[in-house]
């Protein structure tokens, strides 16, 4: 597929959020600025990266606040724009995206590629809603185009879980213009302790997801042996 001729749209829940939507966004001014027609499509278009998004990027909002009342929406905008491929970012998007699918005519149906970033360990919780979204992602997984990975230990994780194997491991792009613009202004980091100290620093976002905790636990045994400090830095739920 010669994708200078093509669309692709990037599908997400909002531009608000935390790594994934980020992600997204820095896709799609990427393939943009490589001369390919983009679309980002969200449920609705409320948080801060809105304004990271470029000019050129096409943005559809389906005024919706949950993925399940997006379906016909984004059935609608299949129908309209006709994208050779759509790629997905979190689970309640895939299932929107492919029951979507379901309501077009087959020339209108797109690939679907789903980026998945989080590791089946942590999706192992308990309750019938659970069990239930596992066996939705699980026949998903098997019957798009492929599944992304950020890792080849995800992969490798997700291949043994779910029996799959159109997968894919793409890193995440971290190092952007932007990147490089806040490196080039050299702010001064203030550190709260001696120079000299070892320190071990941590930046993500502060939920329970990122298993901070664990993290925690891990450095109070390496201080047991070793003077150093740990610096977390982050916003979220867990920060108290």
């Amino acid at each position: 597929m010669n994708l200078d001729e093509k669309r692709v749209t990037f599908f997400m829940p909002a531009f608000s959020g935390g790594g994934a939507e980020r992600v997204i966004v820095t896709l799609a001014n990427a393939f943009y600025s490589r001369g390919i027609a983009v679309d980002l499509v969200v449920l609705n278009s409320r948080g801060p990266y809105r304004v990271d998004v470029v000019d050129g990027v096409n943005v559809s909002d389906l005024g919706v606040t949950r993925a399940a009342l997006g379906v016909l929406g984004f059935a609608r905008y299949l129908r309209r724009t006709r994208p050779e491929v759509v790629v997905l970012t979190m689970k309640q998007i895939a299932l929107c995206a492919y029951f979507a699918r379901l309501l077009v005519w087959p020339g209108s149906k797109p690939q679907l590629y789903f980026r998945e970033a989080i590791s089946p360990s942590y999706q192992e919780q308990k309750g019938i809603a659970s069990m239930i979204m596992r066996l939705l992602i699980s026949y998903i997984y098997k019957n798009i185009e492929a599944v992304v990975s950020t890792t080849p230990e995800m992969t490798e994780a997700l291949e043994k879980r779910y029996q799959i194997h159109r997968l894919v491991t793409i890193g995440n792009p971290v190092v952007t213009d932007k990147f490089r613009a806040l490196v080039a202004r050299g702010e001064d980091c203030q550190w709260p302790w001696p120079e000299g100290e070892k320190v071990v620093l941590s930046v993500g976002r502060l939920g329970a997801q990122k298993d901070f905790i664990t993290l925690i636990k891990a450095f109070a045994i390496v201080c047991q042996s070793t003077d150093a400090r740990l610096a977390i830095l982050g916003e979220g739920e867990c920060r108290g």
